[in-house]
């Protein structure tokens, strides 16, 4: 067998995870992996209010984290933890955002980064973003910004072709 099929198979064995808060700004979620260690991941929501009284708000984007609980020292951390597993704990990081936009309002945007100096993280996320139209239908990379500490990446859903475009008032 070779060693991407080994990788692939293990990115579609996601972890069983659960929510453990839902509010209309934030949802968590948690999973435990097979050597023990627990995860969180949040998605941030950023609403945007309508200008047409009689539509609701819409949810224009999300941002995705994810960290490291060690409950051993009552801490949580976003860096590379080597506690190994990392194929499984993305594939249900990616699950978890995937369930999210199926069930919920899609949002326009998904956002996440990565730290400047964690580089195996940022190609990581670099790879995710170009590939993102495979395995999260309906988006593509659409940013990609870097400062001194951080690499910022933003995936923006296309949009339907048969949708008009939305109004913008003459200037």
């Amino acid at each position: 067998m070779r060693i991407s099929t080994i990788i692939r198979e293990l990115a579609d064995q996601p972890y069983r995870y659960g929510q453990t808060k839902r509010t209309p700004q934030q949802d968590v979620y948690q999973f435990q992996t097979s050597g023990g260690s627990i995860y969180r991941v949040i998605i941030t929501k950023t609403w945007t209010a309508s200008s047409n009284i009689s539509q609701p708000s819409q949810l224009s984007e999300i941002e995705v984290g994810f960290s490291h609980l060690d409950p051993e020292r009552d801490q949580e951390s976003v860096g590379i933890t080597g506690t190994g597993d990392a194929y499984r704990v993305f594939a249900t990081v990616r699950d978890i955002l995937s369930q999210y936009i199926q069930s919920d309002t899609p949002p326009a945007h998904i956002t996440f980064s990565g730290k400047s100096s964690e580089p195996s993280r940022v190609n990581l996320y670099q790879r995710i973003a170009r590939t993102a139209q495979r395995w999260l239908s309906g988006y593509h990379k659409s940013q990609e910004e870097q400062d001194q500490d951080s690499y910022y990446f933003r995936l923006s859903r296309q949009r339907d072709p048969r949708t008009p475009p939305p109004y913008q008032r003459p200037r």
